[in-house]
């Protein structure tokens, strides 16, 4: 079984298997972060909007409030695409899949923004402003329910690209266990058969 030895902290980790998530559902989170940068602009927030989505997003809660103290258009605007950026993240996490470390290309690198993978995740088609008609469609084609129309999405799984989401984090499992590592504290690394 192919496996990754990292070290980290003087610690050696057998890792084998990754968590990748959909590619186009990441480049679609990422579209809507790069859409409200600009329209923030210079807006001081203190917590960091364009770091990692773990602690970027972790101030989402404060974002109704920060949208409703600025008072230009464009300003509210970027904050109101913040949040709908923040929604994304929180319906792409839960979605991941674990890739074996055999399956996963350019591993043999340890530059985890070039890794790939192919694979059956839950995908979630957006619903919100469909008609009547397209949603009769849909229940027709993949057995939607009316419920899970009212949500706004249909989630269902489908193979596609995938990537590890963008975070200072990786989560990796070994020996069964799932765990996040720190990636710019990795001391050594090396892909074994």
């Amino acid at each position: 079984m192919m496996q990754l030895q990292v070290m980290v902290g003087g610690k050696t980790i057998a890792v084998d298997g990754v968590l990748f998530h959909s590619a186009a559902a990441i480049a679609k989170w990422q579209r809507l972060l790069a859409e409200a940068q600009p329209l923030v602009g210079s807006f001081s927030t203190g917590i960091g909007i364009w770091g990692s989505p773990g602690v970027a997003l972790a101030g989402a809660a404060a974002l109704g409030f920060l949208e409703a103290a600025v008072t230009g258009a464009n300003q509210k605007r970027g904050f109101h695409i913040l949040a709908e950026a923040y929604a994304a993240y929180e319906r792409l996490k839960p979605r991941g899949v674990i890739v074996p470390v055999s399956d996963i290309s350019n591993c043999e690198h340890p530059a985890v923004a070039n890794w790939r993978a192919r694979g059956a995740v839950p995908s979630e088609m957006d619903v919100r402003n469909m008609g009547r008609a397209e949603l009769a469609g849909l229940k027709d084609r993949y057995g939607a329910t009316d419920e899970e129309l009212r949500s706004g999405f249909l989630i269902r799984e489908t193979v596609q690209d995938l990537m590890v989401l963008p975070d200072e984090f990786v989560t990796c499992r070994s020996g069964g266990r799932l765990m996040m590592i720190k990636w710019d504290r990795v001391e050594t690394y090396e892909l074994q058969d």
